[in-house]
């Protein structure tokens, strides 16, 4: 029997249009028949009838009916152009398909069971994109073609195994056939028979077929009753139909509704957090149920904000009465507002918007990101991640198509081009020549970019690249201040070609980049830059290779640690030289026996070494705050130390009475002057942060040095016990040595005995008296809890004991002194004070003094 369509296969392309006398209602129906790749090609072009008749709105019609019929918008707009509508849907889904398989698709869409015979269609092609001759085949439950398909398969699955038998029995929806080989083989429902590990029910809803699925699900022993449905929408998104979405829905809520059941219980369970469908449908490019879902998001954002308008402007134009804004007042604390519902809505979108944007970008889905983006639900430069774009992902995902799409949508490829030059994103084992290729012809075409380009074009050491820029802007280099640094990082990199480049462009040569060739060792690369070099700037380049002999100067003369590290900072962050190491310094101090300053630095480079300070990826603002902490932290720790050293107590630990922050030392600082000149609120912030560093370090300091101080004297009188104890257990005098000494004794008068013998008895307690009229006994430091003495002040004695303790502290308090700024006050000034005043807070200089006071909490552990 033959078909409509054969008989226009075979119809003679070059019989002449006159000859065949046929109405042309006749012609339109034939026409309907054609499939859309043959419209829209050779069959228009064989006359002007045909052409017509090619283009005639109801052949589009019943096409847009038979392949969309979902999407056909209502109400119908009355210019609703049906052949451009319907293109455009088509190429969506069908676009990325080859020419043949879409004249496959037509065929099996229209029925047309004798024109699949006689197309002969492989097996492999079966399973080919997708398997979306399958797909086709249930979409349009064309199972008479679906039999045909399993019978060219049946004779090779009688000597396979069960596997394969029950894969192309679901592919081909042969029920019966499956029914019997779950009966014979009841594991084979959770067997994975495609794609790894994917069961029969997976196969069954990614081409389609619904009921199948459904069956499939209710076998008791089916695992995912017990696992979850999650992996099994992925499939059912990925079929692409909104039936099999609609219907799986339908599915889960009459189990929902019926709770009666042990099987119905264990779906609701199953179906529980379900993942975002929208989001699905972007990663596997499923547009239609992208917009069939997306579509009423949209819409609800619409409404929202139309009603919003229309409440805004009705509340300006009328007048509410008390009883109504009562009513509007009580429903607003029970319902979010229209505006709150609106924001929610709009965020909502946004939200969902991106995640899909993500998805899409990732895995090269054109067709979703144009959808997208012509209806402006997502700009093309709006970052998702990061400032990472459309662009940036579909580059680092290495998705060719999408590229070209999203440069041709005019996305700015300067940051995507930068970042994959740099390093910073993509796979090593990735080629992307082509897509570097592309990125470089859309950047000559803009004929702009910025100089990180030319930067990340050094570090790859892509020469082709960077000839390809200066070619675009041959003046970049004059017109950019960081120029020198190109020709520096070339030079350490060891790109000889495209330190060539920059020299024949005219790059400045300035004393970096000579440094660093003497560094290397380069001198052929030296006489070069010398011989390009601007001969009014040759004697200054010369003078600034020796920047270590300014240090070596400075410290042969009087200067302090500030001084020094002034001389840094211009090094390091104003000239940006290669950095000067501090180690070197250090040696030089210590040669010239500078040893505050010594001292001083070496904490500043453990400080620094323990911050990992040349491994952190810092701006240059956070580095110099950063330096500036350190050196505060460093100045902390070497004044709390200093003074513990200075201040010699009998028995006790050191304590100032108050600590000094160095404000000459910090405003000294060349660095903190350049960070807060044209910032005062920075400043101060700064500023208070430093102060707290430097309070917390000075204590730091302080404890440490102390904790040694005790260390040692516990070690001394450790000493001395042992001594002690081994000088009782010296031997006693022998019977020889005690008859001598009778012997001398009788030879003495007896008053001198007697005197001798009186003398000895009284001298340890004068030695003890003595020494209480010297001095008081002040508190014992190395005690946990020290007591002040309530003995005798000079020669007086104080029966009262509170007296006593009080004098006492306030002259244990004056012995406490600051190291920067010793204590003039007299004991007996300080002791006229009232216990009051002295307990009160000390009073802060102001703030235009060149140092201010900070309040010292008490270091002693026993207070």
């Amino acid at each position: 029997m033959r078909t409509k369509y054969s008989f226009i296969q075979k119809t003679p392309p070059s019989v002449p249009q006159e000859y065949i006398e046929l109405p042309e209602e006749i012609w339109v129906r034939i026409f309907s028949l054609i499939d859309p790749e043959s419209l829209l090609g050779k069959v228009q072009l064989t006359s002007k009838l045909f052409y017509r008749l090619a283009n005639d709105y109801w052949v589009w019609e019943k096409l847009f009916n038979l392949f969309f019929s979902e999407d056909l918008p209502a109400p119908l707009p009355s210019t609703f152009d049906w052949r451009t509508v319907f293109i455009t849907l088509y190429r969506e889904q069908y676009g990325s398909l080859s020419p043949q398989t879409c004249k496959y698709i037509f065929l099996i869409a229209i029925g047309a069971i004798q024109d699949i015979r006689a197309a002969m269609i492989p097996l492999q092609h079966l399973e080919a994109d997708q398997f979306i001759l399958i797909k086709t085949a249930a979409r349009f439950k064309r199972q008479a073609i679906l039999n045909y398909f399993y019978s060219q398969v049946l004779e090779q699955l009688i000597i396979r195994g069960y596997k394969d038998h029950l894969y192309w029995a679901t592919l081909c929806n042969q029920h019966e056939a499956i029914d019997s080989l779950l009966k014979i083989k009841p594991d084979l429902i959770n067997a994975a028979i495609f794609e790894e590990n994917k069961t029969v029910t997976m196969l069954a809803a990614l081409v389609g077929h619904l009921e199948l699925m459904k069956k499939l699900i209710i076998i008791p022993n089916n695992n995912l009753l017990a696992l979850g449905f999650t992996e099994l929408y992925h499939f059912v998104v990925r079929n692409g139909q909104r039936y099999m979405v609609e219907g799986f829905n339908s599915f889960i809520k009459e189990h929902e509704a019926n709770n009666s059941t042990p099987l119905s219980f264990r779906i609701k369970n199953a179906a529980r957090n379900l993942p975002s469908t929208i989001s699905i449908a972007a990663i596997y490019g499923s547009i239609a149920i992208f917009k069939s879902s997306i579509i009423p998001l949209h819409h609800e954002c619409i409404q929202l904000q139309n009603y919003l308008e229309s409440e805004s402007s009705s509340a300006t134009t009328e007048d509410l009465d008390e009883s109504k804004a009562l009513q509007l007042s009580t429903e607003s604390k029970i319902k979010p507002t229209p505006k709150e519902s609106y924001e929610q809505a709009k965020a909502n979108f946004d939200w969902v918007m991106l995640v899909a944007m993500m998805g899409a970008s990732e895995h090269g889905h054109v067709n979703i990101i144009k959808y997208v983006l012509d209806n402006n639900f997502f700009e093309i430069e709006e970052p998702i991640i990061g400032q990472n774009t459309l662009l940036f992902r579909a580059v680092e995902h290495n998705q060719l198509e999408l590229v070209i799409f999203l440069l041709k949508k005019q996305a700015d490829p300067e940051f995507t081009l930068t970042s994959l030059l740099s390093g910073t994103m993509g796979l090593e084992e990735v080629d992307y020549s082509e897509i570097i290729f592309l990125l470089v012809k859309a950047i000559e075409k803009r004929n702009k970019f910025n100089p990180p380009l030319i930067k990340a074009a050094i570090d790859s050491n892509r020469t082709d690249i960077l000839e390809r820029l200066l070619a675009i802007d041959p003046q970049i280099l004059n017109k950019t201040k960081g120029a020198p640094l190109f020709l520096c990082q070339a030079i350490t990199l060891g790109n000889q070609a495209c330190v060539s480049i920059l020299l024949d462009h005219g790059v400045e040569i300035d004393v970096d980049s000579v440094l660093v060739a003497l560094r290397n060792k380069d001198l052929e690369l030296v006489q070069e830059l010398l011989n390009r070099a601007d001969p009014q700037n040759i004697s200054e380049l010369v003078k600034s290779l020796n920047i270590n002999k300014e240090i070596k100067k400075l410290l042969s003369q009087k200067c302090d640690i500030t001084d020094l590290r002034n001389l840094i900072d211009f090094n390091d962050q104003v000239l940006k030289r290669p950095p000067i190491d501090k180690n070197h310094v250090l040696a030089l101090a210590k040669q010239k026996k500078k040893k505050l300053i010594a001292a001083e630095l070496c904490i500043e480079i453990e400080l620094e070494h323990e911050a990992k300070l040349g491994e952190a990826s810092l701006s240059n603002e956070d580095l110099i705050v950063e330096q500036l902490t350190i050196q505060l932290r460093a100045k902390g720790l070497q004044r709390g130390s200093d003074y513990v050293a200075r201040h010699v107590t009998n028995k006790g630990s050191a304590h100032p009475k108050r600590i000094r922050f160095p404000c000459s030392t910090l405003e000294g600082l060349a660095a903190f002057k350049r960070l807060t000149a044209t910032d005062s609120p920075k400043a101060l912030a700064l500023e208070r942060q430093l102060r707290e560093v430097y309070l917390q370090s000075y204590k730091k300091g302080l404890a440490q040095e102390n904790a040694k101080r005790a260390e040692v004297q516990r070690s001394k009188r450790k000493a001395e016990h042992t001594e002690t104890q081994q000088s009782k257990k010296r031997p006693v005098q022998t019977s020889q040595n005690n008859e001598e000494t009778e012997e001398q004794s009788e030879k003495q008068p007896e008053t001198k005995k007697r005197f001798l013998g009186k003398r000895k008895s009284t001298e340890p307690t004068n030695q003890i008296k003595q020494e209480e009229r010297k001095s008081p006994k002040l508190a014992d430091h190395d005690s946990p809890n020290p007591q002040p003495s309530t003995g005798r002040f000079g020669l007086f004695t104080n029966s009262n004991r509170e007296t006593a303790v009080a004098a006492t502290q306030t002259t244990t308090a004056v012995t406490y002194s600051d190291v920067e700024e010793p204590q003039t006050l007299s004991i007996s000034a300080q002791a006229r004070r009232s216990s009051a005043l002295f307990f009160a807070p000390p009073q802060l200089t102001s703030p235009d003094s060149e140092t201010e006071d900070l309040t010292l909490k008490s270091m002693d552990p026993g207070k």
